[in-house]
């Protein structure tokens, strides 16, 4: 048996084409002990296949002569490695081939779903990126909303203690009025004693000449 293969023969330097493409006949895969020989079902063709023929990007630049690079969800073929068992649907990097022989921990098991066209789209990689999108905005609109909350509290916060200042200040002015009427009573006290023991002083002293 014969694995079909689509070869990328030359790195496009303008705009891409079928001539950069080839179709080719490679061997059937063995895989290996904890490998997985997989049979594509469906290449996910995506923008960064793209960006993979103009150099490194996450994963190592393209080279003319390989097999086109891509992801893919695949069927288990033959299982040598626990946890997986023929007939197993998984996302991996198989390229674009029909058939490939990969380490299990580089394979993605995916649940059965009609269409399987689902995998590669709303449970796919696009499909998690707009929930990553989705959850960061109500993060961050949840974010403002415990600003708008705490901006408020200390708002109200300012208010309560500029209304207590006032109230502290309005008392110490009570206070201090209060203080000074009260010494100013104690000194007019005083000059009334004062004027008092004066007064006493010479009416004493005429009774005491007039004797």
């Amino acid at each position: 048996m014969t694995n079909r293969q689509i070869h990328i023969v030359e790195l496009p330097k303008g705009k891409l084409g079928p001539e950069h493409f080839r179709l080719a006949e490679g061997a059937m895969p063995q895989p290996k002990e904890g490998e997985l020989l997989l049979r594509t079902r469906l290449i996910s063709l995506d923008a960064a296949n793209r960006a993979w023929m103009q150099g490194a990007t996450y994963r190592a630049a393209i080279e003319a002569g390989q097999v086109m690079a891509g992801g893919a969800v695949a069927e288990v073929i033959e299982a040598r490695a626990p946890g997986f068992a023929a007939g197993d649907l998984v996302f991996a990097d198989t390229g674009w081939q029909d058939y490939a022989a990969l380490p299990a921990r580089h394979c993605q098991k995916q649940p059965r779903v009609e269409p399987m066209s689902h995998l590669l789209s709303v449970y796919g990689v696009a499909g998690q990126r707009q929930l990553v999108r989705r959850e960061g905005k109500q993060e961050e609109e949840a974010l403002l909303n415990e600003m708008e909350v705490t901006g408020q509290a200390f708002e109200d916060m300012q208010e309560q203690n500029s209304r207590l200042i006032q109230q502290l200040r309005e008392k110490d002015d009570a206070n201090f009025k209060l203080m000074s009427e009260r010494i100013k009573a104690q000194q007019v006290h005083k000059l009334q004693r004062e004027e008092k023991d004066m007064l006493v002083e010479q009416v004493g002293l005429k009774i005491y000449v007039e004797f």
